[in-house]
């Protein structure tokens, strides 16, 4: 049993010697670590043999005990001074002091008789009887062993994350096996005076390889997993041919021997091997990724891959499904989720999510602990490592520890950083794969360049997007300014229309009258004709003065906001502003045969604005509700009238002109407080007209802070409503 166990303990010892020089042969803690584990193999054969052989031999393996021995101390303390990363003062003593040292009295040890004097065979094996220098084999290896632990505690109390998680697992093994050790081959041999249970020491072995194989598995030690896993399938491979040669050369053997000439058989089998490795490779690749590891994948291929797919596609949802894809089937996750930063709302929005849900991937961003500390450290941020982070005692305990919990209940085990220049633009949260395997170094490598690949293409499909929007936006304006620009070209016809009538007409009446006074044919009319050629020309004159007025108002009114300063505002009494209002149109009034009636009583006294402007508003309301209110309304048989009435709504003085004139037509009413517009039924009753009078009207109003509204009924009369506010502007 005993023997068994050592065969067992040095194969395993063997292949994880050869895993991790494979792994990187080139870095000194693979280097250091694997010249423990050869040292360890060859203490344990030389034990075997020096109680196996006898004679001068038997004291040669027991020497060479202690030449392994002295070097395992060497190896051991420059070892602890390179894990997990390097103190280079005690590097520099590892290197020039324990190494040569250590090497110095191995060659003692096994070519002078200053460590092992000489020995005695005992029933039970052979016994060491000390030298006069046994002393510096106690010493030395006490110091190593000792002084190798020191240095992992003090690198343990430095380190963070996953460096934390090695050296605690490393640390475990180290104790456990150096306690066994020194037991059975220093401490007991002391007391006892033999070295009976020496025999035993490599057996202690087994804590460290316990240990560090959980550390390689769960926390990515010297990064060799992805070594095992290969080399698992090719041997597998390799045996699985080996065994299907072995079978055919039975079957030649026992069938097909007196049948079929010699050599043949063997490139057959060269040939199936050749043909078949392929595909069996792939088999126990497929059974490896399912049942023990995680998936072994092409890390170039893959990245390849991924880099066609991106550069193919411009559309933000597809790389991001190719991304999510890409990832999920390389490693092999039972959940993933894309959360990106949307510029326009400054908060993080789930894009994508697969086992998880959008509350859950919304919770991780909740503040802004997670993101800041992936743009501070640009890499990923990982479950297993947070422990180690928290107990950092960097300041950020709490916050960690809220973080630790999130991803716990949701179910993450990594979130991955899409960062372009300094800015975060999303996060990929990852879960664990389905093999429950722990993310190698490897695969954060492959995600952290995914990762750099997914950030660039997915900015340049929003750059893209966002162009398309610039662009529609763009088309829309200038949409927009072309719509404005028909408006402009229409108003621009109908303010030659107008204009081109308006204006032709009295100053053709004018023109007719002075041609007729020039050729003294007017000198030749009755007086009473006279008169009247005299007051059509100054009425004409004064439709022309009107006409200008407006256009020059207008033009003004629509090149700038009308606005008042507060010392414009004044207190006017409303009532007999109204009356003065109802007295300058009289005239006009009692022309069309039209009564206008001021409402009593006023349920307020008082307006507050420039009087200049609000007469010259309300005079154009008065003048439209005289000129389309006829004597008699046809419709209804009523006597054409207006009504002045004043109320309170709210914080408003309003006042409404109320006629029963011809009304408006109900499509055309919103139109009809823009420039040149002008009613239908209008323009059939009276060709004349700008269409500026309501415009200016809206503009006056607007700038004492105040608004128009109408109501009409087609036959049946409109009513203008005049809000003013009911307190002067602060």
């Amino acid at each position: 049993m005993y023997i068994f166990a050592i065969v067992i303990i040095n194969l395993i010892n063997f292949l994880l010697c050869v895993f991790i020089l494979r792994s990187n042969p080139h870095k000194k803690i693979n280097r250091s670590f694997s010249a423990i584990i050869f040292l360890v193999i060859l203490w344990s054969i030389s034990l075997f043999l020096s109680d196996q052989i006898k004679g001068q031999a038997a004291l040669f393996w027991n020497k060479f005990i202690f030449t392994v021995a002295f070097l395992q101390g060497a190896f051991l303390f420059y070892f602890g001074a390179l894990f997990p990363f390097s103190i280079i003062k005690i590097e520099k003593i590892a290197k020039y002091f324990f190494l040569p040292f250590g090497i110095l009295l191995s060659i003692l040890s096994v070519s002078t008789n200053l460590i092992v004097e000489k020995i005695e065979f005992f029933d039970w094996g052979t016994n060491v009887e000390p030298g006069s220098l046994y002393g510096s084999f106690i010493g030395f290896m006490s110091i190593s062993v000792i002084g190798m632990l020191i240095i992992l505690i003090a690198k343990y109390k430095k380190s963070v994350g996953l460096e934390r998680f090695q050296l605690r697992y490393m640390f475990l093994g180290m104790v456990l096996s150096a306690i066994v050790t020194l037991t059975t081959n220093m401490f007991l041999p002391l007391i006892t005076g033999n070295n009976e249970f020496a025999k035993y020491g490599p057996l202690s072995m087994i804590f460290l390889i316990g240990f560090t194989t959980y550390a390689i598995i769960r926390h990515r030690l010297m990064d060799i997993r992805l070594v095992i896993k290969r080399t698992t399938v090719y041997v597998s491979t390799v045996i699985l041919i080996l065994l299907f040669a072995l079978g055919l050369y039975g079957l030649e053997l026992k069938y097909f021997k007196e049948t079929v000439p010699p050599g043949v058989w063997g490139p057959i089998v060269l040939l199936v091997g050749l043909i078949i490795f392929d595909p069996l490779k792939k088999v126990f690749e497929g059974l490896a990724n399912k049942y023990f590891f995680a998936s072994l994948y092409n890390y170039q291929a893959t990245l390849e891959k991924l880099a066609r797919e991106l550069t193919h596609s411009i559309d933000l949802d597809e790389i991001i499904d190719s991304i999510v894809k890409t990832i999920r089937d390389t490693m092999k996750l039972d959940r993933t989720g894309v959360l990106l930063f949307d510029e326009q709302t400054h908060n993080y929005e789930v894009r994508q999510t697969i086992g998880f849900t959008v509350a859950n991937g919304i919770s991780l961003v909740r503040n802004n602990f997670l993101t800041n500390y992936l743009l501070e450290k640009r890499q990923p941020v990982i479950y297993q490592e947070l422990e180690s982070l928290q107990n950092n005692g960097n300041g950020e305990n709490s916050e960690i520890g809220k973080l630790k919990t999130n991803m716990k209940r949701i179910e993450a085990s990594l979130c991955l950083p899409l960062i372009i220049k300094d800015k975060l633009i999303g996060i990929i949260v990852l879960g664990e794969k389905i093999s429950r395997d722990a993310y190698t170094d490897e695969d954060l490598r492959l995600l952290e360049s995914l990762g750099n690949q997914a950030s660039v293409a997915i900015e340049n499909a929003r750059l893209y997007n966002n162009m398309e929007e610039i662009v529609e936006a763009k088309t829309k304006e200038v949409r927009q300014k072309n719509i404005h620009l028909e408006k402009l070209l229409k108003m621009r016809s109908e303010f030659l229309d107008i204009t081109s009538h308006q204006l032709r007409t009295p100053t053709s009446v004018l023109i007719g009258i002075l041609e007729m006074a020039m050729s003294g044919d007017l000198d030749r009319l009755p007086k009473e004709r006279k008169l009247q050629q005299f007051s059509g020309a100054y009425l004409k004159a004064r439709k022309l003065e009107q006409i200008i007025s407006d256009l020059l108002r207008a033009s003004e009114l629509d090149s700038a906001p009308f606005e008042l300063e507060l010392k414009d505002f004044k207190e006017i009494n409303l009532e007999e502003f109204l009356n003065r209002a109802i007295s300058s149109k009289s005239m006009e009034a009692e022309k069309q045969q039209v009564k206008i009636f001021l409402k009593k009583p006023l349920p307020l006294s008082k307006i507050y604005g420039e009087e200049r402007f609000l007469e010259e508003a309300f005079g154009n309301l008065l003048d439209n509700a005289i000129k389309y209110t006829p004597e008699e309304n046809k419709q209804t048989g009523e006597k054409g009238e207006i009504v002045i009435l004043v109320e309170k709504k709210d914080d408003y003085v309003v006042i409404k002109i109320k006629d029963n004139g011809i009304g408006i037509p109900k499509e055309e009413i919103k139109k009809l407080f823009e420039k040149f517009s002008r009613a239908s039924n209008a323009k059939e009753m009276y060709t004349d007209g700008t269409g500026l009078g309501l415009f200016i009207v809206k503009e006056i109003i607007k700038g004492h802070k105040g608004k128009v509204e109408v109501e009409s009924k087609l036959g049946q009369g409109s009513t203008f409503s005049v809000f003013l506010p009911i307190e002067a502007p602060a």
